[in-house]
């Protein structure tokens, strides 16, 4: 699909069709006025008989009969005006694409909606919302159609802010892709192959450990999780010097667990499909640095990949273990399943040994996360509270929401064990158990600053949204992308 900018006007321009965003009860604009004059009143006569009423979300189709330049007019609902959120306008330009799929569109325009939000916010929010809205994991189907390019226009729109709109879209659809794909097919070997594909097109520095480097430097979490399995596990790491030199940089760490059985704590059967997107969070680093290098980012970033598949077999890593991982600190395993953790223990003590500005991890931790906050929010953890209130802020810009969760000495308490330093699971009663773990994390940082973002709830779907189609979400990708430019 191509997005770009046109200055024409909603009366002249030549489209397929043209979309316009309604606010409920709020009347229409002075362009849709102008349209509605050359329809004969129609879209004020099917508002006032409440065939459409501009709730967010709801649409309305009607075709202009050559009366003007294009086929159809679009109405979409963008809710009540003083409820708007950047986010409507991504709703508002999905169910725009959404729409002229289903009419076989060649060509869409799409009006700039009227509200306080600056022109270049609103275009890229337009652009992130149409390429969001495009990509269909479809790589597996038999396709007996020839593919429709839609071109897309932006009526009055910010020509910079539209380009890095598509940017931070394709890299999210590019994540989003890895998370989709079988786990078969994406194993640690190959999420090493793809960082080394992206250093090698990208100009990063990449480097990657496997089974002897990383017994050889003490890491024996990641070690532990992967030996169930064919799949040697990996840790990965891309370096993007865009700050000035000696700067600290930004460490991102993420959790790639490629398929999570439960390993000898088995998971149930039900819904273990899903278990292939628990990489979702180093395939969100692949993400960032993608946007990172391509926008050039007056930034350091080094992106950590802790990569393993957690199977049961003859030589799994058991309950009743202990580790010693890379900072020297033990685990007690107690509970085969909560091993991301346990990979994560080596990144964050590795990342800790670098003189960084924040360590930043991304992982789909605890399913306690989505019985507390669902998909609407990703849980955060940290103990910089300017670094936080940086993200929260990214989030509400950007739809890829966090709330602030509290990290309290309680919670520390849980993971305290009797024989080890820490263990891998908190309370026995499964009370707060997306801190207890949040808590384990902050065990390995040391003394930098952090924050844990757990994107269980948010990392995929089974229900399709308004710009986001099932599977892979590429969550945290554009909140921290957002957060490193305000940084």
């Amino acid at each position: 699909m191509k997005v770009n900018v046109s200055s024409e006007g909603s009366d002249r321009v030549k489209a397929d069709l043209l979309a316009f965003a309604v606010y409920e009860g709020s009347g229409i604009s002075k362009d849709l006025q102008k349209i509605d004059s050359s329809l004969g009143s129609a879209i004020s006569k099917a508002i006032k008989l409440k065939r459409f009423s501009g709730k967010c979300g709801e649409t309305y189709m009607l075709q202009t009969y050559g009366k003007l330049s294009v086929e159809c007019i679009l109405l979409v609902g963008m809710g009540k005006k003083e409820e708007f959120e950047l986010d409507h306008v991504r709703k508002y330009a999905g169910a725009s694409i959404c729409s002229a799929k289903v009419m076989k569109a060649k060509s869409l325009a799409i009006s700039m909606p009227s509200c306080k939000e600056k022109v270049s916010d609103v275009s890229h929010a337009l652009a992130e919302g149409c390429v969001l809205a495009d990509y269909v994991f479809d790589d597996y189907v038999t396709k007996t159609e020839t593919e429709n390019n839609l071109a897309v226009s932006i009526l009055s729109g910010d020509k910079k802010s539209t380009d890095y709109g598509v940017l931070v879209a394709e890299s999210i659809n590019y994540t989003r892709k890895l998370q989709n794909f079988p786990p078969a097919v994406v194993t640690p070997a190959y999420l090493a192959s793809e960082a080394q594909r992206m250093g090698k097109e990208l100009k990063l520095k990449v480097s990657v450990l496997g089974n002897k480097e990383l017994e050889k430097k003490g890491m024996n979490g990641i070690l532990a999780v992967g030996k169930g399995s064919v799949n040697e596990p990996r840790l990965i790491q891309l370096d993007y010097n865009g700050g000035k030199t000696g700067e600290k940089p930004v460490i991102l760490v993420g959790k790639g667990i490629t398929f999570d059985t439960g390993g000898i704590s088995i998971k149930p059967s039900r819904a273990m499909d899903e278990m292939k997107f628990d990489m979702s969070g180093a395939a969100a680093v692949l993400g960032i640095m993608r946007i990172a290098a391509k926008s050039g980012l007056k930034k350091n970033l080094i992106g950590l990949m802790a990569c393993a598949e957690n199977r049961p077999s003859s030589s799994s890593y058991l309950p009743g273990d202990i580790i010693k991982t890379y900072n020297k600190k033990t685990i007690e395993v107690l509970n085969t399943d909560a091993e991301g953790r346990v990979v994560l223990s080596d990144a964050l003590g590795y990342a800790a040994e670098m003189k960084s500005e924040i360590i930043v991890d991304i992982a789909t931790l605890t399913g306690s996360v989505v019985v507390a906050l669902g998909s609407t929010y990703s849980g955060m953890v940290g103990n910089s509270q300017r670094h936080m209130d940086l993200m929260r802020k990214a989030g509400e810009k950007t739809g890829d929401k966090v709330w602030q969760m509290p990290l309290h000495e309680d919670y520390r308490e849980m993971v305290k064990s009797k024989i080890a330093d820490v263990k891998n699971i908190g309370s026995g009663k499964g009370e707060a158990g997306s801190l207890s773990a949040a808590a384990f994390l902050e065990a390995f940082v040391g003394d930098s600053k952090w924050i844990h973002l757990d994107i269980a709830g948010t990392a995929w779907t089974t229900e399709p949204k308004p710009y986001f189609g099932l599977g892979g979400t590429g969550a945290g990708v554009h909140v921290i992308s957002e957060f490193l430019r305000t940084l």
